[in-house]
């Protein structure tokens, strides 16, 4: 039988149908099927199907399927339907639906549904969570946010800041961290222990990686990452690092060229600094190395005082820089495990910059018009010899 109630605390004790209006609270003790409308309070002791609606607090003891709808918080044991609150939504046992809030929603059990929220999501596990400050679940399809995600486990998670899971699909953001990876990383720091997807990011590092990272540092565990001290045709003593996988790894190199006649006693004022990708023809130990360097050369402005004493060290920028240009095609040999002997053979081409002179030059000087003002740039054929040690 459909009925109308009003009282400002309006209590039913009888199963019915129909609509419970309270200026205070309205409260049903056994089942519903209708709507609630109060002040405070709509209560429902057991399963209802329906909508509450209240300024304050709307909650359902058993199963709800429906709408709640509050200016601060729903509850229900489980719900079908949606929740929207301005405080908090929170559910215990396994529901489907909408939790929508401002501030908190939480789903204790399986939520086959989506959160939404400006604060936080919490759940055991659900199919999307969508926040502007953080969501959490054990497991979820789907996670976006503007600050942080974490989650056990995640198909996709994407933020503007950190993502963090013990094992994601896909992770997009700033910073994303996981214990292991099935697809994706992209961002300015990704970690991962396992991965068997690919790592895109300014600094990647992998315990374990299937897939070469693509970056500008990659720390692999089980990749390549050694350094190499080494000589070269110009007279530069250089030290350079190795970091990446053997299919593409990724180099940092610095050198100072030794001042001629000094009987390698002594540095001259000629420095470069680089970077460069190669690649490895064999996959560990004693094998054949491709690399492409880019280096930049200047010379160094040392200030001194009264007594000639060094009391400041500046780089030279009236000239510019001059860009060097590195191939070179090398065999390392490991000779006991991680300590190996290189040597190899470049081709190099100087190009002036700035510069009104080539600072670059084969300690040979084989080249009579090297610093001709007819050439922009030079050719040359070079070589080196140096020590490698860590994992190669």
């Amino acid at each position: 039988k459909y009925r109308v109630t009003f009282n400002l605390v309006d209590k039913d004790r009888e199963p019915r149908k129909g609509v419970q209006l309270g200026l205070f609270v309205t409260r049903t003790d056994s089942y519903m099927l209708g709507t609630q409308v109060s002040l405070f309070a709509n209560i429902a002791r057991k399963e209802m199907h329906g909508v509450q609606l209240s300024a304050v607090y709307n909650g359902s003891k058993e199963h709800f399927e429906g709408a709640q709808a509050s200016a601060v918080v729903n509850y229900a044991k489980s719900f079908d339907g949606v929740q929207v609150a301005a405080a908090a939504n929170v559910t215990k046992d396994k529901s489907s639906g909408f939790q929508i809030s401002p501030s908190l929603n939480y789903a204790g059990d399986t939520l086959s549904g989506m959160q939404l929220a400006a604060g936080i999501n919490c759940a055991r596990k659900t199919k999307a969570q969508v926040s502007a400050a953080m969501n959490v679940a054990s497991e979820s399809n789907v996670q976006a946010t503007a600050a942080m995600n974490i989650a056990g486990k995640s198909d996709v998670q994407a933020t503007a800041a950190i993502n963090i899971a013990g094992e994601s699909d896909v992770q997009v953001s700033t910073l994303n961290i996981a214990g292991k990876l099935d697809k994706a990383q992209v961002g300015i720091l990704n970690i991962t222990g396992k991965a068997s997807g690919r790592q895109v990011g300014l600094v990647n590092i992998c315990g374990d990686c299937e897939k070469t990272p693509v970056g500008l540092i990659n720390i692999v565990g089980n990749g390549v990452w050694s350094a190499t001290a080494s000589m070269n045709e110009m007279g530069a003593f250089g030290l350079s690092f190795r970091m990446g996988t053997p299919y593409l790894f990724t180099a940092f190199e610095g050198a100072r060229l030794i001042e001629k006649g000094s009987h390698f006693k002594k540095f001259s004022d000629i420095y470069e600094t680089g970077v460069g990708l190669g690649t490895q023809f064999g996959k560990s130990g004693s094998h054949f190395e491709l690399e492409y360097m880019l280096l930049t050369a200047r010379t160094l402005d040392v200030e001194c005082d009264e007594d000639g004493e060094e009391v400041k060290v500046e780089f030279e920028d009236d000239d510019g820089p001059n860009f060097h240009h590195r191939l070179r095609l090398s065999y390392t040999t490991q000779v006991f495990p991680f300590l190996g002997l290189s040597v190899g053979g470049t081709l190099n081409w100087a190009t002036i910059g700035y510069a009104d002179k080539v600072w670059l030059k084969p300690r040979a000087e084989y080249h009579d018009d090297f610093g001709s003002e007819k050439h922009a740039g030079r050719w040359w054929a070079g070589f080196y010899a140096g020590i490698t040690v860590g994992k190669f």
